[in-house]
């Protein structure tokens, strides 16, 4: 009780976090009083009939609403977003506004923390994008049209539910005269490649942002702390066994069952 009091400090954590908060600390990852992301229950959300109906176009790569995206009228711009993680190097997203002609409006670059995941990075350029609307009047008068590679994020938002706070918050900020369609990555569209150069630029030199740690980072830790944990402990065993001298009971079984290095290669030394 008093190792726990100690992890949980200031904050208000449930105790099924200090085993969490321990697993990120022995990691070096040393994060106060966080929030750890979850999904939004119903009761956390408007009720159904308020809730919003958002304009949403969703595809594949080899079918989706590109003439979403041509044709605009003069009121309307349209807001590329994307997200990027690269392995050993971080997270970054970002957005780039461009009015019916192509010519560039603004642009934004935010780096994450480096335990966020990609499914973060795009809920965070499409946020930002919004957020960059509703700081002008002008451009709240205006339609936009947010295209992103986020398939993941829009069906959420979609849906309605399963909703991370963050996504939510993209939904919060979706007003009437803006409409989110699917772009997929790579196709050689100049607004999608743009976001996508400015997204993997933001792992080195965007403006800090900050989300809550996903589920999938501190499993990944546990598991890995699980196993290490557990191989110290066997090779203790066997240390203290080959330790004994003769006549001493001794555990056979250690003999001939496979060690965890074994066990995640898939091989069964049996050595009697």
């Amino acid at each position: 009780r008093g190792d726990q009091k100690a992890l949980q400090g200031g904050c208000r954590w449930r105790k099924r976090f200090t085993y969490v908060n321990r697993v990120l600390e022995d990691k070096g990852v040393v994060l106060g009083c966080v929030e750890y992301e979850r999904r939004l229950h119903d009761f956390e959300l408007p009720y159904p009939p308020y809730r919003k109906v958002l304009d949403i176009s969703l595809g594949s790569r080899e079918g989706w609403a590109e003439d979403r995206l041509t044709g605009l009228d003069a009121e309307t711009g349209v807001i590329f977003t994307d997200g990027s993680k690269i392995p050993g190097q971080g997270v970054g997203a970002a957005f780039v506004a461009m009015d019916k002609d192509g010519v560039v409006q603004a642009s934004g670059k935010f780096k994450l923390p480096d335990f966020s995941t990609n499914y973060q990075a795009e809920a965070v350029g499409m946020r930002e994008g919004l957020e960059w609307v509703e700081e002008d009047e002008g451009r709240k008068a205006g339609k936009w049209v947010v295209a992103t590679d986020g398939l993941a994020v829009l069906s959420a938002m979609q849906g309605g539910s399963r909703m991370t706070p963050l996504v939510a918050q993209v939904v919060d900020k979706a007003r009437e005269g803006i409409s989110f369609v699917y772009i997929p990555a790579h196709k050689g569209h100049a607004g999608n490649e743009k976001a996508d150069e400015l997204a993997k630029a933001a792992v080195e030199e965007g403006v800090r942002v900050e989300v809550q740690v996903p589920r999938g980072y501190t499993k990944g830790l546990a598991r890995e702390r699980t196993w290490r944990l557990w191989a110290a402990e066997w090779e203790a065993m066997r240390a203290e066994d080959e330790a004994k001298g003769e006549g001493e009971r001794r555990r056979t079984y250690l003999e001939f069952a496979p060690t965890l290095e074994d066990l995640k290669a898939g091989v069964w030394d049996k050595k009697v």
